[in-house]
């Protein structure tokens, strides 16, 4: 279809047959703050709405939910109009800005955090990053004959100027006082129900109205600010008539920057293609939520719902005569057939009736809208059928794309400027509530001073700030749970590839080597441990060595070293030491203390001290110490002079060496998560400011023994006194159930990230407590490799379906895909000058979605630019 054949001038299809401009069809009169007045008198005021994320609801908060937006349409009077209006736009810059603004200052993380954002950035400008903008806008109609009679208008003729004045500006003032009623009324209402309402300033509504008239302008340029000297205007109306130049320029005249160009099927406005399409068929019936499908489709788009609420009396008085002549028009006299048509008719009249006065329901008139813009028609029609297909699904409605009366019905779709309705539908109460356009994903905290720190995208093509610091969390902890290969290890890489920006302290348990490159990449330490082998060095561990600044040991460290000795002198089934035989071993710790003085003690110290007791079984123990003193292997790793030494702001413990070795694994886990409490409890300057971060991959083999998990349930529970939090990694929550400290791990973790499961997924609904439709997500979790991995993201209360989409440069530091990190290998040792950053930029444009299965680097790849 050829545009430029059938685009037609504006001017032919105006009613005034003569060329108007644009603004002149406008219905803006002026704007008094944050009140709206309209050429016809009304008045508008505006709301920013914060909609509902019902994504992971049941049925009966859904239904909850729609029986109170029920209760708040039958709370608004007679006369009453509002619009409701979603728009799905790209505006991301207020959380893009906030999150750059939390750059890092070291240079590779901020290298990292820029391509982040540049991308972020080009997606939003392109229209791939979608987020739904909310409004209300309340009316009160002005009558202009009022109640008075017909005569008062022409009365007001013969008045005096003053008095004419008067009286108009007394019935402006109480318009007002009852339309800021009804608005406070409807604020309080869906306050009630869960969202967050705003009013709109003068400001912010000029704005918005400014980007709604010039769509291509406004991505470039910022508003005008309103000019207010047209309320001075010196020359009388019919000076301005012949020399215009004289004229001001009024608010729409200062609004609009393009003209116009009416076609058959769509309108051409400041290089955008416009098409309005309505509800033509109602839905055979609606269900709560109904109308948020339309709210998620794939492509900017407007949703306008405007509400008139007419005068019931009138509306039942209505009905009751179609009732009245529908049972006239059937009724049988002298043995004819009745009128099938008209008992029908009849039929259905009496049951609207009946459901009205049984139910308390009122009367509504709705239009429903869809604006859509595109750069060009066939982008346009695809768009124009995506959305009629979607309207078909809901319960057989049908939509109609405008033709010649496109423009007409546009104008009713202005933010505060809707002078009418040309598509209206009548429906009750319970059937309105379900068109209500009030539900957006979710999108992370809605306070104002919550920091975007992390960025993810929910499946509706937006953002999800998250912050595993806010301040609004109870506890600064969180449980990450999946199957093998689910991409545990690749979201705790992303999270700490964006929270490292904000400089914490980082403390990694691992078992595996996922954090080996994070590590590397930000400068940090990679401890091994491993039982030494013969004739090979070793760093000693020891566990007696006090936190920087203490003299003696506090009651904490004690603690821990009974709980040390408990895990090595009972089984690992769990038992717990008689309390003699704590009272006893912590005597021999404090007098050893108290000998050593300032000298640290040692294992094989201990040992001497209990083989020389007096008491039978403080020498039993001694036996027992035996192998994990002196020369022995793990005597060598732990009895001796401390070689640890957590000066890096990153720091990763890698026990892959210890699986092996079970006893010991556990013992060593105990051992650095005191050395890492005794960093976190530190009372130096430099660290108590800081946020402190600890994450335990796969710990389940701490939980075994009674004394690690009363160690760890510590560590829940206090850490956040501290500003520290602690990540807990597990294929399956089973095991932290198992635990005897299962329930405080699970009610002290704020966060819980629920990655893919495999198998019965009952046990994860009972632990944590999921509805159907929650479950129902958790099922439908997926991932493509290179591209993004979903998670069921709980933090708090808030809950939803988040994708971690990293770019290449954060796909290759937090991948642990085997053969990604082979090909990373063999580009190393082709390239053995290159640093690791270097090598992984090298990677990130060669293959940005991974390596794919490649190990090995293709020989004419085998060059790397400076």
């Amino acid at each position: 279809m050829n545009t430029k054949q059938r685009a037609r001038p504006y001017t032919q299809f105006s009613e005034y047959k003569a060329e108007i401009p644009l603004a002149r069809e406008l219905p803006y009169w002026d704007f008094m703050d944050d009140l709206t007045v309209l050429g016809d008198g009304s008045l508008a005021l505006g709301f920013r709405l914060r909609g509902l994320s019902i994504e992971t609801w049941d049925v009966d908060q859904v239904n909850r939910l729609t029986g109170g937006l029920r209760a708040m349409l039958n709370s608004l009077p007679d006369g009453c109009e509002i619009s409701f209006l979603s728009e799905l736009n790209s505006d991301f810059a207020e959380t893009i800005n906030a999150h750059e603004r939390l750059r890092s200052k070291n240079s590779w993380v901020a290298w990292v955090g820029d391509g982040r954002i540049e991308r972020l950035k080009a997606e939003a400008e392109s229209g791939g990053l979608l987020r739904p903008t909310l409004y209300a806008f309340v009316y009160r109609r002005f009558e202009l004959l009022g109640k008075a009679g017909p005569g008062r208008l022409l009365k007001s003729f013969f008045a005096t100027p003053k008095k004419f004045q008067a009286i108009k500006k007394n019935e402006h003032d109480t318009a007002e006082r009852d339309l800021r009623q009804v608005a406070e009324n409807l604020r309080e209402r869906l306050e009630a129900n869960g969202l967050s309402v705003e009013a709109i300033s003068g400001d912010n509504l000029w704005t918005l109205l400014f980007r709604f008239l010039n769509p291509k302008r406004a991505k470039n340029t910022d508003a005008p600010r309103l000019n207010a000297t047209h309320r001075e205007q010196e020359f009388a109306p019919d000076e301005l008539v012949r020399v215009k130049a004289l004229a001001l320029p009024s608010p729409r005249e200062q609004l609009v920057f393009s003209d116009l160009v009416q076609g058959y099927d769509a309108f051409f406005m400041d290089g955008v293609y416009h098409r309005v399409l309505t509800l033509k068929t109602l839905p055979e019936y609606t269900h709560s939520g109904l109308v948020s499908r339309l709210m998620q489709l794939p492509f900017p788009q407007l949703l306008h719902v405007h509400v008139q609420v007419p005068e019931q009396s009138k509306e039942l008085a209505s009905l009751q005569a179609r009732r009245r002549m529908a049972h006239s028009m059937s009724a049988t006299q002298g043995g004819r057939a009745s009128d099938l048509e008209s008992e029908a008719r009849l039929q259905s009249t009496e049951e609207l009736l009946r459901e009205l006065i049984n139910t308390g329901q009122k009367i509504y008139y709705f239009q429903l809208a869809v604006l859509l813009r595109a750069e060009s028609v066939d982008e346009l029609d695809a768009r124009t059928k995506t959305v009629l297909a979607t309207i078909r699904e809901l319960n057989g409605a049908e939509g109609l794309a405008e033709t010649v009366a496109g423009f007409k019905v546009w104008k009713t779709l202005l933010p505060a400027g809707n002078i009418g309705a040309v598509r209206l539908k009548r429906v009750k109460t319970d059937n309105l509530a379900d068109f209500l356009p009030l539900y957006e994903p979710y999108s992370g905290p809605r306070e104002k001073d919550a920091k975007p720190v992390c960025l993810f995208r929910n499946r509706q093509q937006g953002l999800v700030s998250y912050d595993p610091f806010d301040s609004r969390l109870p506890n600064y902890n969180a449980l990450v749970t999946g199957s093998s290969g689910a991409g545990k290890s690749f979201l705790n890489n992303l999270v700490l590839l964006q929270y490292v920006s904000q400089n914490p302290l980082t403390y990694i348990i691992d078992i595996g080597g996922s954090y080996r490159k994070l590590c590397e990449f930000l400068g940090g330490q990679y401890i091994e441990i491993s039982p030494p082998r013969a004739g090979e060095a070793c760093r000693v561990i020891n566990p007696f060595e006090l936190a920087p600044g203490q003299v003696e040991p506090s009651p904490q460290k004690i603690k821990f070293l009974l709980a040390l000795l408990e895990n090595v002198l009972t089984d690992t089934d769990g038992e717990k030491l008689p309390k003699l035989d704590k009272s006893l071993l912590e005597e021999s710790v404090l007098a050893l203390y108290k000998k050593n003085g300032d000298r640290t003690p040692r294992l094989s110290e201990l040992n001497s001290a209990l083989a020389q007791s007096k008491d039978e079984r403080l020498r039993q123990f001694s036996r027992m110490l035996y192998p994990w003193t002196g020369d022995r292997p793990y005597g060598r790793l732990l009895d001796g002079e401390n070689g640890l030494d957590l000066h890096s702001d990153v720091v990763v413990f890698d026990l892959k060496g210890l699986s092996s070795y079970p006893d010991l694994q556990s013992v060593m886990i105990l051992i650095i998560t005191d050395f890492i409490l005794g960093r976190v409890e530190s009372k130096d300057d430099a660290i108590q400011g800081r946020r402190k971060q600890i994450l335990m991959d796969e710990c389940w083999e701490l939980l075994k023994s009674q004394a690690s998990s009363n160690f760890m349930e510590y560590c829940v529970r206090t850490l956040r006194k501290t500003g520290s939090g602690i990540t807990f990694i597990t294929q399956g929550l089973e095991e932290i159930v198992a635990s005897s400290i299962g329930s405080a791990i699970l009610s002290n973790t704020a966060t819980k990230f629920i990655l893919m499961q495999r198998g019965d997924l009952e046990p994860i609904r009972k632990i944590l407590k999921l509805n159907d439709q929650e479950m129902a997500l958790i099922s439908s979790l997926r991932q493509a490799k290179g591209k993004y991995s979903e998670a069921f993201l709980m933090a708090n209360d808030a809950r939803t379906v988040i994708r971690a989409c990293p770019t290449p440069v954060e796909y290759w530091l937090a991948t642990s895909d085997a053969s990604d990190n082979a090909l990373l290998a063999d580009t190393r040792v082709a390239f053995p000058e290159k640093d690791l950053a270097q090598v992984i930029h090298w990677l990130a444009d060669n293959y940005p979605n991974g390596s794919q299965g490649l190990t090995k680097v293709p020989g004419d790849k085998i060059q790397m630019k400076e």
